[in-house]
Formats: structure tokens, C-alpha cells, sequence
């Protein structure tokens, strides 16, 4: 007798009487966002599962308990998406599409989560959603809400506003760092997930042509901190690494290279050395416009003495004109950060 297979639970179908509901829903939702000058970006329903586990935030239940990971073929770690915002920064750092200025996108489309089956909660469940890049004025808010108010009018449906708020560049830093602080005096009362949420920094340094050693006796602090709760990237590319903090994929950036040409004795011509005759650098070129779209999301960006890069000169490309950097997403951050480079240059000699 042959054995009946059932759809996956908490997945369901959707029956053509069904499915003609939805369409109509998504053709207004689509009617909507051309109004607001929003265009439509379709993405992966498959995606590195770390992209998860560093946008939604991996102490997360989402990420813990909830993703569908399985590992492919070729031995990368793969994950159902189990939301759009992740998957829709991605695609705009990778084609790069900032350079196009401010873009306004939405997606349509199914999403994945592996929690208990209820009403109202599947497993496969479907998202409309939407994503403003390069704009931080507060009218962006206020238009996504006019937008959902006038999507849900053309359906009929009668929906009551609420207003919430996680803060912004200003209050947020001093009152996560309050809490930050708070919390780290009660470890021993919290649990394990709690103790997870504290201080994990995930972040991205430049090392292009640069001597191993002393670039190691600097970074080395930063790199032991982070080794087990964080992660540390060498991507190549200070502006992309710098973008990846602004839409807050990274939590920092560090280039320490030219404050250790202009401090520490006879490190020009290690430099040199190792550059093929040439101190190899970033051009302020390179980072200006990285550098100002993190100011505008609220990051902290300053050279490795902590001094503002927008006091430097940008007309130039030799040595006199480049210059190192530190960008943290906030200040208490970015000023733990320095304190720690700065036991680093004392080492070597170039202490402030």
C-alpha cells in the first residue's frame, strides 16, 4: 500500500481560489510602492547563513533556534532566509549600488522559519517590505508610514498606529553604553544568552602592504578581544569595509598604517620595504565619500589619533595626503578603540 506524503508542516499551499487573494495583494502593494518612487529587488531565497547571523544579530532566536542551515556540497553554510532586510542589503553593497545616490527598494516574497506551527505563525510565511539606502532624514519614517497607511486603505482594512522607537545617533550610544555597563556588573545573575549580548565586535582592518609585525603589535589587543564573541575581516578595500559599518554589517574598521609611518622610528622604510619601495596607502580619494556617508548614519570616523578625517586635505596623493583611520558605529565604542591602539603604538615607541 503506498504511503501518503503530506505537505511540511506549517508550510502550506495556496489553492488557485487562494492564490487569486494574493495576487491582488501584491499587485496594490506594487501600485503603492511606484508612488513612492520604491522599485523592486528580488533576492535569494538561499543565502550564506552568516549573513544572517550578522544582520538579524546571532544571539538572536531567529538565528539560534529558528533558521532552516544546511550545509551544500561544496561545505558552505547555507540558510532559508528568514526575513528581507539581510538579503536586500547585501545585494545593494555587493552590485554596488550606492554610487547611484539614494536608492529605495521593496521585495516580495516568501520567508522561512523553523518555529512551532500556530495560527497566524508558519514555517513558510510571506513578507512585503521595503528599504531606503542613503537617506537619514526623519521624512523617510514618516513616508514608509503614509506608505503602509495608504496600502492598507486600498485593501480595506482598518489599522490603528503606534509609534515605537529604538533611539537615534544621539541618545542611542550613551544610553546602550549605560546599559552595556549595567549589564556587565550582573554577569553572574544572567543567563548565558544574556552574557552573549555583551560586547561583540566584529570588524575589518587594512593590511595591504604593510610589515606583519608591527602591524600585529598594534592590532594585536583588538584581534585577542574579539577572537572568540567577534570576528576580524581583511576585505581589501577601505570604502567597502567602511560601507559595511555604515548599514552596520561590521562594527568597525581600522587602518592604522600611516600614524605608524609618522610616529614610530624606521617604520617609513619597513613600509617600503614590504610596498616594493613605496609606502602603499589609501588615497583620502578612497575614503571621502565612505567617510561621509558614515558621518550621516551616525558612525564615529577619526585618523588613529582620534583627530576628524574632514580637517584633512584631499587635494593629493602622496604620502603627505593619506591618511590612517578608525571608524566605529558609535563613540564609546570608538573610543575604547583607541585606547587600545594607543597601548599598541606605545610599544613600539609612538605613543602619543
Amino acid at each position: 500500500m503506498a504511503t501518503k506524503i503530506n505537505g511540511v508542516k506549517g508550510m502550506n499551499d495556496l489553492l488557485p481560489g487562494q492564490a487569486a487573494r494574493w495576487q491582488e495583494m501584491e499587485a496594490v502593494a506594487r501600485e503603492v510602492f511606484a508612488l513612492y518612487g520604491y522599485r523592486e529587488v528580488r533576492t535569494p531565497v538561499v543565502e550564506p547563513a552568516q549573513l544572517f547571523a550578522r544582520g538579524v544579530g546571532e544571539a538572536t532566536d531567529i538565528v539560534k533556534k529558528e533558521m532552516y542551515v544546511f550545509e551544500d556540497k561544496g561545505e558552505d553554510l547555507l540558510a532559508l532566509r528568514p526575513e528581507g532586510t539581510a538579503g536586500t542589503v547585501r545585494a545593494f553593497i555587493e552590485h554596488g549600488a550606492f554610487v547611484e545616490g539614494p536608492q529605495k527598494w521593496f521585495y516580495v516574497g516568501p520567508m522561512f522559519r523553523r518555529e512551532r506551527p500556530q495560527k497566524g505563525r508558519y514555517r513558510q510565511f510571506h513578507q512585503i517590505g521595503c528599504e531606503a539606502f542613503g537617506i537619514a532624514e526623519p521624512f523617510i519614517d514618516a513616508e514608509q508610514i503614509a506608505l503602509l497607511d495608504d496600502y492598507f486603505a486600498r485593501l480595506g482594512v482598518k489599522a490603528e498606529l503606534k509609534l515605537n522607537t529604538v533611539g537615534d545617533r544621539n541618545c542611542r550610544p550613551a544610553y546602550l553604553q549605560d546599559l552595556r555597563a549595567y549589564l556587565t556588573g550582573r554577569k553572574g545573575e544572567l543567563c548565558p544568552d544574556c552574557n552573549e549580548r555583551i560586547e561583540r565586535m566584529f570588524w575589518a582592518y587594512g593590511f595591504r602592504g604593510r610589515p606583519a609585525r608591527p602591524m600585529a603589535e598594534v592590532l594585536g589587543d583588538l584581534i585577542d578581544a574579539s577572537s572568540v564573541g567577534g570576528a576580524t575581516f581583511e576585505l581589501g578595500s577601505a570604502a567597502f569595509d567602511m560601507t559595511r559599518v555604515a548599514t552596520g554589517q561590521l562594527d568597525a574598521y581600522v587602518e592604522p598604517g600611516p600614524r605608524l609611518v609618522e610616529d614610530v622610528p624606521g617604520m617609513r622604510e619597513e613600509f617600503e620595504r614590504v610596498g616594493g619601495g613605496a609606502v602603499l596607502n589609501n588615497s583620502p580619494y578612497d575614503l571621502a565619500a565612505a567617510v561621509l556617508c558614515l558621518e550621516e548614519a551616525g558612525a564615529v570616523v577619526t585618523d588613529a589619533h582620534g583627530e576628524r578625517l574632514s580637517e584633512r586635505p584631499l587635494l593629493g596623493s602622496g604620502h603627505d595626503y593619506q591618511m590612517s583611520c578608525v571608524a566605529a558605529a558609535n563613540r564609546p565604542l570608538h573610543t575604547s578603540m583607541l585606547e587600545v591602539l594607543d597601548r599598541g603604538f606605545a610599544r613600539l615607541g609612538g605613543g602619543r
